[in-house]
């Protein structure tokens, strides 16, 4: 259990956030044929979640609000990269990860026995990738509003995140004006999104790191094209 998220998720529910100390990009050979993990970042996992990891089932990212839902283990072995931010399920033993740099994760647990993991940039956020994820583990594992819990890893806050004015008609609540600028509160944004579907405050927990502030994180923002890549896991333990 990563320490993030150690009082809020139950111990059935394991989670893991890296930081700059290892880089965890999604390497692919042509054709799009994902490279393994190293034997130094299979034994970081292990050493932190306690899974002998030995391959993970990767997601090629793209910035919309795909979200594949996974019921069997056919299923999560041919999810290999697929075009998707986000995935749901109702498995246990199956680590479903993401990929950041300043985008946010979020972690969605229901006791239904079902969790479900998000890559949520902007474009993500205007399409409420996060609201659609919620909705289908509703619809899909009877997961209730009521008893949903969410977690926000770290990713870039609004005190970095400069953007341009036309944010304001897509984020009208959540993108200010300060110092002749304007900045977005990428994380306000989802969790407005998540109290407009009917969750409580109590329902989610925000780790409050910015990637872009702190250094023990990667941020495509501060970095620029060189920057790494955290990972982000969850799984359902037995």
């Amino acid at each position: 259990m990563n320490p993030l998220f150690k009082q809020f998720f139950p111990p059935t529910v394991v989670t893991f956030i890296s930081d700059s100390t290892m880089d965890y990009t999604l390497k692919m050979d042509n054709p799009r044929q994902e490279l393994p993990l190293t034997l130094e970042q299979k034994e970081r996992l292990f050493q932190q979640t306690d899974i002998p990891i030995q391959k993970l089932v990767n997601l090629v990212q793209v910035h919309q609000d795909r979200i594949l839902s996974i019921s069997s283990p056919q299923q999560y072995t041919q999810a290999s990269l697929q075009e998707a931010d986000g995935w749901i399920t109702n498995l246990k033993n199956v680590p479903l990860v993401v990929r950041t740099a300043d985008c946010l994760p979020v972690f969605l647990f229901d006791e239904a026995g079902c969790i479900g993991l998000i890559h949520a940039g902007w474009r993500g956020t205007k399409l409420k990738i996060v609201t659609q994820a919620v909705d289908m583990m509703v619809r899909q594992f009877h997961a209730d509003l009521a008893r949903i819990q969410v977690g926000f890893g770290p990713a870039i806050h609004q005190c970095c995140y400069e953007v341009g004015e036309e944010f304001v008609q897509h984020f009208p609540q959540e993108t200010v004006k300060f110092n002749g600028r304007y900045h977005l509160d990428l994380v306000a944004a989802n969790r407005n999104q998540l109290l407009q579907l009917g969750l409580k405050q109590t329902q989610i927990f925000d780790v409050d790191i910015c990637t872009c502030c702190d250094h023990n994180y990667f941020s495509y923002r501060r970095e620029g094209p060189k920057a790494g890549r955290m990972i982000s896991l969850m799984m359902l333990k037995n």
